[in-house]
């Protein structure tokens, strides 16, 4: 299979081909080029090293796909170049690859994941070094926000249609693209390391879109608590009280269903009714947002001047948050309505991560035909992550 037509493959169709470079078996797209990861990390180090290496029989046409190990370092990387892999001038831990963006499948995720590169490598020419981050990220939010809110009439989700599935797919890739632009804009995330970009990026839009979701659905359907409907992008809402005629669910009794689906929607609910009840402003879903984003005590790969930094942004937003307390709202006692503002930072956090869990049940419990809550972006995305 060529390289071109792999690249217009979605990621579900992939099945696992030998690696150019070393022969193993390998499902994952390193930059449009089927290459294992060993093999593309080992060329991101031989390239920034400016190393010498020695053909290890001499003969520099070394079998790479032998048992043997370890394999001839020139004979690999001489390997990769004949593929054409090259680093960049200004980042030799990227490699150098511009492609036009898919406009014709919502659900490629390897090309969302490719162009989200792309978006961190590129400086935003909205950055202002002196600009107060809290300040500037509220700014360029309220429009992701605005962005997001229904236009039109929105008519109830059909999971099983195709136009439903694919308006839902555009909205989550459109969603996690933004947000990608919108970090971009905040400095002291371009500060940070392209690899942490990518850790911090993949938990927040995740967190986002569900926030963004309760915040549109609180503004589209009201505060009152026996309206329990929430919108799922800006064309479609779902009532809870009618998913099993919506999925066409027969049985209610398969270890999925039990499992994860009942526990996932009960959870959902109870997110959405203390985001419901709290009345929230738009300053304080900022806030919220912000501490979403900054908050890295669950990302133990980020260095510890990332996590300093993320703690002084969040330390300064409170501080804003005190002012607008006490000189807009004029409350002196505001303890326990910040402190419920961390409560929901905190449940949609790990809301998140319980949706992980059962996505990871999706490939070994039986949750039948049409049961399974997540749509198959989310599932393609969650399938590349782990691959």
């Amino acid at each position: 299979m060529s390289v071109v037509a792999r690249r217009k493959q979605t990621i579900t169709e992939m099945l696992p081909e030998p690696c150019l470079v070393c022969g193993q078996m390998t499902s994952t797209l390193h930059l449009r080029i089927n290459i294992c990861y060993a093999c593309a990390a080992f060329f991101r180090r031989s390239a920034n090293a400016w190393k010498g290496y020695k053909c290890q029989s001499q003969t520099k046409d070394c079998d790479l796909t032998t048992q043997k190990r370890p394999l001839c370092r020139l004979c690999r990387y001489n390997r990769c170049v004949e593929l054409n892999l090259k680093t960049c001038n200004n980042d030799p831990t990227c490699f150098e690859v511009t492609l036009p963006s898919d406009d014709t499948d919502p659900w490629n995720v390897v090309d969302m994941l490719h162009q989200i590169n792309l978006i961190f490598k590129k400086q935003s020419s909205r950055i202002a070094d002196d600009s107060d981050p809290f300040t500037n990220f509220s700014s360029i939010l309220t429009n992701l926000i605005e962005a997001a809110k229904p236009k039109t009439q929105i008519v109830p989700v059909r999971p099983l249609s195709h136009k439903s599935k694919t308006v839902r797919a555009w909205f989550q890739k459109n969603v996690a693209l933004n947000t990608a632009k919108l970090l971009t804009c905040c400095p002291e995330f371009q500060k940070l390391p392209f690899e942490e970009k990518v850790i911090i990026h993949d938990k927040f839009w995740q967190m986002l879109i569900l926030l963004l979701n309760f915040y549109c659905s609180y503004e589209y359907f009201g505060r009152d608590p026996t309206n329990i409907k929430g919108v799922v992008d800006n064309y479609q809402f779902v009532d809870p009280t009618s998913i099993k005629t919506c999925f066409k669910i027969d049985d209610d009794n398969s270890d999925g269903i039990r499992c994860f689906v009942m526990p996932y929607q009960y959870k959902l609910h109870i997110a959405f009714r203390e985001f419901q009840e709290f009345n929230i402003t738009l300053f304080e879903f900022n806030y919220i947002c912000l501490v979403a984003l900054w908050s890295f005590h669950d990302l133990p790969d980020l260095c510890p001047q990332t996590h300093q930094t993320g703690e002084k942004i969040i330390s300064d937003a409170s501080s804003k948050l005190h002012e607008y307390y006490t000189e807009v709202l004029r409350l002196q006692n505001y303890a326990a309505r910040q402190a419920k503002l961390y409560k929901l930072a905190n449940m949609v956090e790990q809301f998140t991560q319980y949706k992980t869990e059962v996505l990871k049940a999706w490939s070994v419990f039986n949750f039948g035909k049409h049961a399974f809550p997540f749509c198959k972006f989310e599932t393609n995305y969650y399938t590349y992550r782990n691959l």
